[in-house]
């Protein structure tokens, strides 16, 4: 009997994905300060946020640009500058160089 199987399969909307038997929002968009989308939000699957401190770079590079939708990008320290690493976060900041010293102290 036909009349019995009535169900119709259904696309969840924009901005909502598929959660067992039904559809629910996304997650917000990651943080712009220290997390980046590391999977998309879709029909199927939720948004998946990453904090940037996962990315890793070499000891005297610096990451760059991370948060929101860009995962970031290590850069070499310049000329001019040196890597400082942050005991806080055992991240490299690229420090600039002092020309002067403190009173007694020389380069």
């Amino acid at each position: 009997n036909s009349g019995l199987c009535t169900s119709q399969c259904a696309v969840c909307p924009d901005g909502s994905f598929k959660d067992g038997l039904s559809c629910s929002p996304c997650s917000p968009p990651c943080s712009e300060d220290n997390e980046f989308e590391q999977l998309g939000c879709s029909a199927t699957q939720n948004r998946l946020c990453a904090s940037c401190d996962t990315i890793p770079c070499a000891w005297d590079q610096e990451l760059v640009s991370c948060g929101g939708s860009n995962s970031g990008l290590c850069t070499t320290c310049a000329n001019g500058t040196f890597p400082l690493v942050s005991p806080a976060t055992n991240r490299t900041k690229c420090a600039e160089c002092s020309k002067e010293c403190p009173a007694g102290e020389y380069l």
